[in-house]
């Protein structure tokens, strides 16, 4: 419901604010003085496309802004939550900018949206339309939904495109499995060889940094030489180095300590000592005779260590990763093996669910055609009263048809429902968004709105010209209409007829005022007395003629 709109610097509005309510409300004045200009205002607020001629002469920019109540809309609070938005207690604010150079700024909640957001949000909070001016009633898509709405097959319409959306997923992949058969052949083949080829090498953990310390080994091997020996020399017994006179060291030491106990303690520490150098030159010595620097083990490591680096520089970084990628290599040898079964598996609930969706569109398709006859009775006996006798409404269900003439299912299954009217006898059957007579145009949306009142979420309608070209018993009947409407809608209409003003709960005048050498808009709530005179004057033209001013006070005692 909309709450309030402010509007500034738009055409003759310099700076106006203006609380709406619950009900039934209409805005009246003389002509040209501006509820045109307010229509249009409301519209830009929820995202018609912008148009510079409406900022005031003088200025660089017109605002219009509004609080829109969405606390009863919960197709509104899920449009927010996917889009990251959320309401403050059900308020929502909506604001558009548009600058002289043409640049149109919108925000929803103080984030910048973009203008189809805008008007996709917009299309859950209001109906509002103008004199040749296409509204949501009249969008197809608008259409369908209410006619599944009506004839109570709304959960199995969204059964059908889910079910309809998954055949096309399943089509897909189908289609990608059959194109790729010659790419799977060959991945088949490369990921065999690579398999086999990292299973003959046998990869171990740890092998490629150990042959790369053997060969570091190998490029030393002159220098290991010439020091092991020099080792050798320097300390070995038997070549008379530093050992045979440590030995004798330790045998005079045992001596003195046996003399003197003070020296045991440190004989004990020499003779460890000694024991400790003989345990490495043993080592050394072993490590010497172990050592092999020949040419036939170095050309095995060298062309070891480029084996692994091949299949590294193929499968992975490291011997770690090649292994990984040879185990997740089978599972993908596996699953391509298995290509067979998995394209009759696919095949088998693509058929499956293909019939489960043409049953089920069957269906939908006998309950839209069901509900199709009642609406068609019901909006047709509701044009009646309304000034258009002859008119005759109908709900088409048009079919897309294959080559053979047969009908094609689609995500909305096998109709597309469009409302339809012949405004006068001897017309031909139009669909509503061509009517051309914006008269004829409100009159019969006023009448498709109360007959879908009880299941359209959208909570505010703003009608213009709904009472054109009519008067005495049909303006009373469609102040009728909007009052019964207006029970559980927000009504907003711009009216002439002072049947229609009567009827209303809140009555805005719309007053064209001179200032300062300009001419500016007002919008203002008016009540008692201002609101006798203002319908006395739409009355007679004359706001405080006796005979008008009592007519305006029977009128509204009638409300």
């Amino acid at each position: 419901m909309l709450e309030s709109i402010h509007i500034r610097r738009y055409a003759l509005i310099r700076d106006e604010e203006i609380a709406f309510g619950p009900g039934f409300t209409v805005l009246t004045g003389e002509t040209g003085s501006g509820k045109t200009v307010f229509a249009g205002a409301l519209r830009f607020l929820f995202g018609a496309k912008p148009d510079t001629g409406v900022i005031t002469e003088g200025e660089d920019e017109c605002t219009v802004s509004g609080v829109v109540d969405i606390g009863n809309n919960g197709e509104a609070k899920k449009w927010l939550s996917a889009h990251d938005l959320e309401d403050e207690d059900g308020a929502v604010i909506l604001r558009r900018v548009l600058k002289r150079s043409g640049k149109c700024s919108q925000t929803i909640q103080g984030v910048p949206v973009t203008r189809s957001d805008l008007e996709e949000f917009s299309s859950l909070l209001i109906d509002a339309h103008a004199q040749h001016e296409q509204m949501t009633l009249l969008k197809p898509t608008k259409q369908r939904q209410l006619l599944d709405r009506y004839a109570r097959c709304l959960d199995l319409a969204e059964t059908v495109a889910a079910g309809f959306n998954r055949l096309c997923e399943l089509q897909k992949q189908r289609e990608r499995m059959q194109s790729d058969e010659r790419e799977r052949a060959r991945e088949l083949d490369l990921l065999r060889y690579g398999v086999e080829e990292i299973e003959a090498a046998a990869l171990k953990p740890g092998e490629e940094e150990e042959i790369e310390m053997q060969l570091k080994v190998f490029s030393q091997s002159e220098k290991i030489f010439s020091q092991t020996e020099a080792f050798y020399r320097a300390v070995n017994e038997s070549a008379g180095g530093a050992l045979k006179s440590l030995r004798s060291g330790l045998q005079a030491l045992r001596h003195l300590s046996g003399v003197d106990g003070r020296l045991e303690s440190d004989c004990e520490r020499f003779e460890a000592a000694f024991y400790e150098i003989e345990d490495v030159a043993n080592g050394i010595a072993d490590f010497a005779e172990k050592l092999s620097f020949d040419p036939e083990t170095l050309d095995a490591l060298q062309q070891r260590l480029h084996q692994i680096r091949k299949l590294e520089s193929k499968y992975g970084e490291s011997v770690v990763e090649v292994t990984e990628y040879a185990e997740k290599a089978r599972k993908r040898i596996s699953e391509l093996e298995n290509y067979d079964s998995a394209c009759e598996a696919l095949e088998k609930e693509q058929k499956e669910l293909e019939n489960r969706v043409l049953r089920q569109a069957v269906d939908l398709s006998h309950a839209r055609k069901k509900g199709a006859a009642a609406l068609e009775e019901k909006i047709q006996a509701m044009l009646r009263p309304l000034g258009m006798k002859k008119a005759v409404f109908k709900v088409r269900l048009d079919q897309k048809t294959n080559e053979h003439g047969q009908p094609i299912c689609t995500v909305n299954g096998f109709d597309t429902p469009v409302f339809c009217i012949a405004p006068n006898e001897g017309e031909s059957m139009k669909p509503l968004s061509a009517i051309a007579s914006g008269g004829e145009l409100s009159r019969i949306l006023l009448a498709v709105k109360s007959v879908f009142a009880s299941v359209d979420n959208i909570e505010t309608m703003l009608f213009d010209e709904v009472d054109s070209g009519v008067g005495g018993e049909v303006a009373l009947t469609i102040a009728a209409r909007l009052k019964e409407l207006s029970a559980g809608k927000q009504v907003l209409c711009i009216t002439h007829s002072a049947s229609i003003a009567a009827q209303a709960d809140r009555h805005i005048l719309i007053k064209k005022e001179s200032a300062g050498g300009r001419t500016v808009t007002h919008l203002s709530e008016i009540e008692g007395e201002q609101r006798v005179s203002e319908i006395a004057r739409m009355l007679a033209g004359n706001a405080s003629a006796d005979i008008s001013l009592t007519h305006a006070r029977e009128l509204l005692r009638k409300d």
